[in-house]
């Protein structure tokens, strides 16, 4: 009996979190966004291809369409070789993992039993196996006893990027993964995301963090008020729109020789 009841208390959550999460999330430049999935073309298997760009540049909306939460504007997407409007939904979401920019979990729920319930929507098998590596892996094990609402924000975080993960998708959809978190955590996602990427999954990467970017991604979209201003490499993209400068330092000579004589004293 407990356990049908709190099917069903999470039942109802989820319904909510999807009746309300959504309906309001396509931005104002949401019209250009057809040509930006145009112009972005076919990511690589087992590229990390980040979407970077300022907040509201239509990152979070992008990914909503292709993770079908809104509908596209104009155009087709395409997951793997599953066209997105016109294939099945339980077959095409089944190919992605997704980590919203926005926390939408179930606070009255464990830590645990929130990866083992997404866990057996999937139908894993040794889910508990799993959970555990995760759990290990992305070093929140010690909380997997205390309730959502009761954890932090970066463990949030990271409990979000689990349920990403599971079930080794072939493609991972990360919006802002590291939004509201400390620097150990930043790292610990960090080094996650390059180790699935190292197993030949794909990933997708929305950023408005230029070091996150440089850090993980082959390739990377600028994507500004909803169109592609560009795409290409890091290297190329600081070549595009960097600005370099020289600076020349005149030094009190005197001062530095007793600088030098001092620290080498030492």
């Amino acid at each position: 009996m407990e356990n049908i009841y709190l099917r069903e208390q999470i039942t109802k959550a989820l319904h909510c979190l999807t009746k309300s999460g959504f309906r309001n999330s396509r931005t104002s430049s949401g019209k250009y966004l057809a040509d930006t999935i145009k112009k972005i073309g076919a990511v690589k298997r087992g590229e990390c291809f980040g979407l970077f760009g300022m907040n509201g540049a239509g990152k979070s909306t992008l990914l909503q369409m292709l993770s079908r939460n809104v509908p596209i504007s104009d155009g087709e997407m395409f997951l793997l070789n599953c066209e997105e409007q016109n294939s099945n939904a339980l077959e095409y979401r089944d190919q992605y993992g997704y980590c919203p920019q926005v926390d939408s979990l179930l606070d009255f729920l464990t830590v645990y039993q929130t990866i083992d319930y997404f866990a057996s929507i999937k139908n894993m098998n040794e889910r508990e196996k799993h959970i555990i590596y995760w759990l290990k892996e992305l070093d929140i094990l010690a909380y997997k006893d205390h309730t959502v609402g009761e954890c932090s924000a970066s463990t949030k975080r990271k409990l979000h990027m689990i349920l990403a993960l599971l079930g080794d998708p072939p493609v991972v959809l990360l919006d802002e993964p590291t939004t509201g978190v400390d620097p150990n955590t930043r790292r610990c996602i960090w080094k996650c995301i390059k180790s699935i990427q190292r197993k030949g999954q794909t990933i997708l990467l929305a950023s408005h963090k230029i070091n996150e970017c440089e850090e993980l991604c082959n390739r990377l979209s600028y994507i500004n008020n909803g169109a592609l201003e560009f795409i290409g490499s890091m290297l190329e993209l600081k070549n595009k729109y960097g600005e370099s400068f020289n600076e020349r330092f005149q030094p009190d000579n005197n001062l530095a020789i007793d600088r030098v004589a001092s620290f080498t004293d030492h």
